[in-house]
């Protein structure tokens, strides 16, 4: 698997995280089914009782709405900063100055991220 096909693949598993609730449940089950259990679009088709281009597009219909979501609201985006924000802060040596760190970002973050 090239790194751009497995980037991809990451990049759904994290949308289908942040955004697969929002999908139909057949949607939602067709993309779990793709990126997390590996399912080829004719297993999955076999399952469903449709054709591998109803899987396909259904697949491609799914990820571009969470994409859509992700545009709008920004959640996979503000964790990312989230995460790397904790991060620079857990490496500030000086106990003192990490937990004042960690209060102002508490103070930045308290109506919600």
């Amino acid at each position: 698997m090239s790194a751009a096909s497995l980037a991809e693949r990451q990049q759904a598993i994290s949308l289908i995280a942040a955004y697969g609730q929002l999908l139909t449940k057949t949607q939602l089950r067709m993309v779990e089914s793709y990126y997390s259990y590996d399912l080829s679009l004719a297993e999955i088709a076999e399952e469903s009782g449709v054709t591998r281009a109803a899987v396909s597009e259904a697949i491609k219909n799914a990820v571009s709405k969470m994409e859509e979501f992700e545009n709008k609201l920004g959640l996979l985006s503000k964790k990312e900063k989230y995460v790397t924000r904790l991060s620079e802060i857990r490496k500030i040596s000086d106990p003192s100055m990490r937990l004042k760190a960690y209060d102002d970002y508490v103070e930045e973050n308290k109506d919600g991220i």
